[in-house]
């Protein structure tokens, strides 16, 4: 437990320093994705981060504890020590990466309750309450003698804020359940197994804006992926004067040989119900999804297969 006015340590978070998302493989950095599992066994070597930057309430915190998953990759708990003290303000930021497979998208789920005092107040602000933040203004407020908390980010960054009043009765306090959930992405090879799911990630039935997805697929010789989707949903492409299209919400496949490198681009319902399937022509294809900070749909599911060749 941290004493009164007692600094957090900052923790070291290891990540790595080439954006992944939006970038083509060539063949050395294809060579070296593929040995980087095998060569990071150990979940030490990433600790996520959290770090506290204000506060001098009293608190309990149990920080995320990493995990050695592809699906959900960490968790912890933090809880205040009941009663919470009056004229109280903290702000903790966490995070999380996965340095083991950088193509994969992780967000954070938050779920636990909150009892503050029983007084009447008219909005959260003017009373004790807590506060959800992550960097694409997703955010929830909870106040009040009994709350309820369930809050998601498709963000990999939040901050929780929590203020009291200086002439507030004494809470309760939270206690907290943090998960850091896989959304999308991944690097994909062909020993993960024959077949699985592409799909966009959904809040309220809708994905997010400003959000970017990538899958890496990686196959031996003489194995294709085959590509097809059951629901196809994107915003539709908009149209220039001299008649030309260009998809503002869009899934790519990128695919590079020798001599050239191939990419096309789907939006609006052109993949809707298998009306077009994608093959690819290396042992190598990436595939991205793209959101812009507009409109959204409701986006994809999509199937890929690795189709076995004859010599």
């Amino acid at each position: 437990m941290a004493s009164l006015g007692m600094k957090c340590v900052l923790l070291l978070c290891l990540f790595l320093a080439k954006d992944a998302e939006g970038a083509w493989l060539g063949p050395e950095a294809a060579e070296s994705l593929l040995a980087r599992n095998s060569q990071l066994q150990d979940a030490a070597d990433f600790v996520p981060e959290s770090r506290r930057y204000i506060g001098h309430c009293d608190t309990k915190n149990i920080f995320m504890n990493p995990g050695y998953s592809r699906n959900v990759w960490s968790y912890g708990y933090t809880y205040l020590q009941q009663p919470y003290l009056a004229d109280c303000y903290m702000k903790h930021v966490y995070n999380t990466k996965v340095y083991t497979d950088p193509f994969c998208k992780f967000g954070f789920q938050v779920t636990g309750v909150f009892e503050s005092h029983p007084l009447p107040y008219t909005t959260c602000f003017d009373t004790d309450y807590m506060l959800f933040n992550d960097s694409d203004g997703n955010s929830a407020m909870y106040c009040g003698a009994s709350s309820v908390i369930s809050w998601a980010t498709p963000q990999d960054e939040f901050e929780l804020i929590f203020s009291t009043k200086a002439d507030s009765p004494r809470g309760r306090g939270w206690k907290i359940k943090i998960e850091s959930i896989k959304l999308c992405g991944g690097a994909i090879y062909t020993a993960d197994g024959p077949s699985g799911t592409l799909q966009t990630p959904l809040s309220s039935g809708l994905y997010p804006n400003n959000f970017a997805c990538t899958w890496y697929f990686q196959t031996t010789d003489r194995t294709s992926v085959k590509i097809g989707c059951d629901t196809f949903s994107l915003t539709d492409p908009i149209t220039y004067p001299n008649g030309t299209s260009y998809c503002l919400d869009f899934i790519s496949f990128t695919s590079e040989n020798l001599f050239s490198t191939e990419m096309t681009r789907y939006c609006s319902d052109a993949l809707h119900d298998y009306n077009y399937v994608v093959y690819s022509a290396t042992t190598s294809l990436l595939v991205q999804f793209h959101s812009d900070e507009t409109d959204q749909d409701t986006g994809f599911v999509c199937n890929y297969e690795f189709i076995q060749h004859a010599n």
